[in-house]
């Protein structure tokens, strides 16, 4: 048995990789055309919504010059072999399609595919899909919802099947190469070339004229340079704004959210990535250190934290690292009690995000109290380094876990109305990234705690 035990995961035929990833760039495309189609009739031009329609015809060809380098590539570099030591003249059998026809095994520089293309494609959904965030209420469709949802939903599944093929498919080279080739890929077609004025029309609003719609609100400020000089046009008290604003920040919320989910779920329900990570805790440590740079840059540093596409991509990397150490801390409890921490956790930060929204308190105003639970917290989990060597305490433990969830729920609050405006507090606009950021980590830290208090360790 290798160190990776076989799951139905690792059979390349299950339903999945099948009728998903094999045709994943179809799937895209057919969920795109639509959603693109009626998420840009704002602008009451279809000379526009085609313009924007052809970005796809461009991604599309992204898509195909790499692949078919891909398989240029493995077809030079490859050689054919009839079994494992007995090699085939490369005269006889030049390609690979010819070699696996004739029922033999080619070895050659396989980068993957697959990790190419559910990174450039999730990359591309995920584009495509920021104009929801600026889109009226009243505006929308059932069509645009459903569209809205399905993508997603393949999204998540893309999620999924890439974590997949990182544990069971291909060399660690392949798949850094290959994803590497999808993150170049989005960043030359929407960053590097939409901008420019012979492009078929980013995303975002080329001026502000544009950007208003015909009630004189803004229909959208993404994070592109001059975004922040556009919304400086517009009051932070405006409610427009406002929404947009914190529309925006749900939404990187949900998808960091629904990352780290699938990193829990990928880690409790598939037993040889369990036993992988388990086994190799150097992983944590790396992630751990990588979540705490991009943490600290992210906080401390204004540049990066407010330039795009930097501030996502750190983003990224720093949701990516938490949810590996949130999944792989989880891995040590009962399947059943994460599920229910989980679902536990799900119930309190909706009903404490309602209460911010909802109550006249100005928990903002509240500074020295969470300072208070802040130092109570601090030294509770110094006593209990201190102790853990002679023994393992469990109230104490269960202690610090009880005043870790009830600290970072009164946090999530305290974030929650400085995202809403109007208190002694507030969070500027531009601020987005940081909004989420700390919203994001309360959530996640009160998962961990509900799961230090009520989960059940595994056995061995």
């Amino acid at each position: 048995m290798g160190l990776v035990p076989e799951s139905y995961f690792s059979n390349s035929r299950n339903v999945l990789n099948l009728y998903f990833v094999k045709v994943s760039w179809g799937w895209t495309i057919v969920l795109l055309v639509p959603f693109i189609y009626y998420s840009n009739l704002y602008k009451k031009s279809h000379t526009f919504v085609l313009r924007r329609l052809t970005s796809l015809v461009v991604a599309t060809l992204i898509w195909y010059t790499c692949t078919e380098t891909f398989f240029y590539i493995e077809d030079i570099t490859g050689i054919c072999y009839e079994s494992d030591t007995m090699q085939i003249s490369r005269g006889e059998i030049p390609t690979k399609a010819a070699c696996r026809k004739a029922g033999f095994i080619w070895d050659g520089f396989d980068i993957s595919g697959h990790s190419f293309i559910l990174t450039y494609s999730s990359l591309v959904i995920v584009q495509e899909m920021v104009p929801m965030l600026h889109i009226p209420r009243s505006d929308r469709n059932i069509r645009l919802e459903c569209l809205y949802i399905a993508l997603n939903a393949i999204v998540a599944i893309w999620i999924w099947m890439f974590g997949c093929t990182s544990v069971y498919f291909h060399d660690i080279i392949d798949k850094i190469l290959g994803t590497s080739c999808g993150i170049l890929g989005w960043y030359v077609t929407y960053v590097v070339w939409y901008p420019m004025p012979i492009s078929p029309g980013p995303i975002h609003c080329r001026a502000v004229s544009i950007c208003l719609d015909q009630g004189g609100s803004p229909c959208y400020s993404g994070a592109y340079p001059g975004d922040s000089e556009m919304l400086t046009e517009f009051s932070w008290d405006d409610q427009n704004i406002r929404r947009i604003f914190i529309r925006k920040v749900y939404t990187i919320l949900m998808l960091q959210l629904s990352v780290t989910a699938a990193f829990v779920a990928l880690f409790i329900f598939c037993e040889p990535v369990k036993y992988y990570i388990q086994a190799n805790p150097g992983w944590y440590w790396a992630s751990y250190v990588v979540f705490f740079i991009t943490y600290l840059t992210l906080s401390c540093c204004r540049g990066p934290r407010r330039q795009f596409p930097w501030n996502l991509i750190l983003l990224v990397i720093f949701t990516l690292s938490l949810s590996y150490m949130t999944g792989m801390l989880s891995s040590y409890y009962n399947t059943k009690s994460v599920i229910i921490c989980l679902g536990i956790t799900a119930l309190v930060c909706l009903a404490i995000t309602i209460f911010s929204f909802q109550t006249r308190i100005d928990i903002t105003s509240y500074q020295g109290v969470l300072l208070i639970f802040c130092t109570v917290l601090f030294i509770c989990g110094l006593v209990l380094a201190i102790i853990l060597p002679f023994g393992y305490v469990p109230w104490l433990h269960a202690l610090y876990a009880a005043l870790g969830a009830i600290l970072f729920c009164m946090f999530l609050a305290f974030d929650t109305q400085m995202l809403m405006g109007k208190k002694q507090y507030t969070i500027s606009p531009e601020e987005y990234i940081f909004a989420t950021l700390s919203l994001y980590l309360d959530i996640v830290y009160i998962f961990s705690f509900i799961l230090q208090l009520f989960g059940t360790p595994e056995r061995e």
